[in-house]
């Protein structure tokens, strides 16, 4: 029998066993096949899409939403919105090394021509940045994803990306495109020497994107549940580049079912008008209700940014639903992580501190000149961080029944901690816990989670005690310059 004879479900069934090479080279085998495994084709491969910002990826969008049965498969949407890691700036040596040709035999004339291949799809690129491009090609396109509930951005070194490579279900519009065109991967330049501006070219890029997905949503009225603004490495949103134009009622219609929400953001100076950062705060407020999962982050690398907005929103949120909460890069007090985790006591599962710096209740009256703490001093500064921390930790085994937690670079007015943990070998953790980082995980632990949380002792940390780049928040009365006593 003919392979073109069979059943649509037998047709299928063996699809399934292929991989897309394959199962490429098999609906092309003749007219009845292509047609018979359309539909399974697309459930596989078109549930989630990918894109970079170059005129080809847009082209092939749009392409794909009109197309009556893909545009229904689509369950995800997810932007890529830097190329070459944010390195727009190269010159002809930079590019040399940051693809290796330095070590290739290459000849210059092949170098330069892949170079002028990178400034073309630059400027593409940036083009699109600029204008409206992107946010109109949005708007058609989200509109007529049905089922669209899930949208993201992925930073091209995220291993999401990377792992799905390998992976059947992987598509990423445009990136194949792109590769041709350069000749090498546009995701796989590795510069050796620091590019001027190009953290602030990737946050421009990251809430261009941002604001176009959230204005395509809104206008589109889709129903999202899970919006992720970044990945693992916490990549953050710039408030200063983020212009929505849809007003908060708007965008609450699309949001209102959200479960997921992960918001990072970044405050790089001082802003003159923090408007659109407190839209975003307003943002998280209106979503916590239904949000299952939650990961905020107040990405703040310079000190720019005030602990009273995380003050203000510790007071205004408001959980009903919340299971598991991460918390990355944040400034509080006692008070204020109580307040914050108050309505998401009934519910929480699962909680997440990592580069969490706690500081007193009130910050220190003296400046610069009246209390320089010195070494003489170390011992009270240590008693003091461990008795405050000390208190969050007998708050949490209190209040809680959390199945899985972890603590992460913990630290007190800007300088880092350690726990001493007696039961490591019994928290269930993937690996044991040390140092900074320490995880319980109700699953796998031959303790409670009371039990293990009232063991832990907040101490100095082992070597140097001083100031490290993983906390945010400045630090209030000391420069440590020497190591504390054990």
């Amino acid at each position: 029998m003919s392979v073109s004879a069979l059943p649509t479900e037998l047709v299928r069934d063996i699809c399934s066993h292929l991989q897309l090479r394959d199962w490429c080279a098999f609906r092309i085998t003749c007219k009845a096949v292509y047609i018979k495994s359309l539909e399974a084709f697309a459930d596989q491969f078109f549930k989630s899409i990918g894109f970079i910002l170059t005129r080809n990826s847009l082209c092939q969008l749009e392409e794909l939403a009109a197309h009556d049965i893909f545009r229904k498969r689509v369950q995800e949407l997810w932007i890529t919105p830097s190329l070459f890691e944010g390195y727009y700036e190269m010159d002809l040596d930079s590019f040399r090394d940051a693809t290796g040709s330095y070590k290739s035999k290459r000849s210059a004339h092949m170098i330069k021509t892949k170079y002028i291949a990178y400034q073309g799809l630059v400027a593409e690129h940036l083009s699109i940045v600029e204008s409206d491009s992107l946010n109109n090609v949005l708007k058609k396109c989200v509109a007529l994803f049905d089922n669209l509930t899930i949208i993201r951005l992925q930073h091209s070194t995220d291993e999401f990306f990377w792992g799905q490579s390998v992976n059947n279900n992987f598509r990423c519009i445009g990136w194949r495109a792109a590769r041709r065109q350069l000749g090498f991967d546009p995701f796989a330049l590795r510069a050796r020497k620091p590019i001027h501006n190009v953290l602030k070219t990737r946050a421009k890029d990251h809430a261009v994107a941002f604001s176009a997905l959230l204005e395509a949503v809104a206008s589109s009225k889709r129903r999202i549940k899970k919006l992720d603004t970044c990945n693992d490495e916490h990549c953050a949103l710039p408030p200063s580049e983020v212009t929505l134009k849809q007003t908060s009622q708007s965008l609450l219609s699309s949001l209102r079912q959200l479960e997921f929400l992960h918001l990072c953001t970044s405050i790089c100076e001082i802003q003159p008008d923090d408007s659109m950062f407190r839209s975003l705060v307003d943002l998280l407020i209106m979503v916590a209700p239904s949000l299952k999962v939650l990961t905020f982050s107040q990405w703040d690398l310079n000190g720019a940014l005030s602990p009273q907005y995380f003050d203000d929103l510790s007071q205004r949120i408001n959980f009903t639903s919340i299971k598991e909460l991460n918390l990355y890069w944040i400034e509080i007090t006692f008070d204020t992580l109580k307040a914050f985790l108050h309505t998401a006591r009934p519910t929480l599962r699962a909680l997440s501190l990592e580069s969490v710096n706690l500081r007193g209740a009130l910050p220190p009256t003296d400046n610069h000149i009246g209390h320089q703490r010195d070494l003489r001093d170390c011992q009270e500064m240590i008693e003091e961080s461990n008795c405050a921390w000390q208190q969050v930790l007998n708050f949490l085994g209190d209040e809680y029944s959390l199945r899985s937690i972890c603590l992460k670079n913990l630290g007190y007015r800007g300088y880092r901690l350690d726990m001493h943990d007696n039961l490591s070998k019994l928290s269930g953790s993937l690996e044991p816990n040390f140092r900074s980082l320490h995880s319980f995980n109700a699953e796998k632990a031959g303790v409670s989670f009371k039990e293990w949380i009232f063991q832990l002792r907040p101490g100095p940390p082992r070597g140097t005690r001083g100031r490290i780049a993983t906390l945010p928040g400045e630090d209030y009365s000391a420069r440590w310059t020497t190591p504390a006593p054990l």
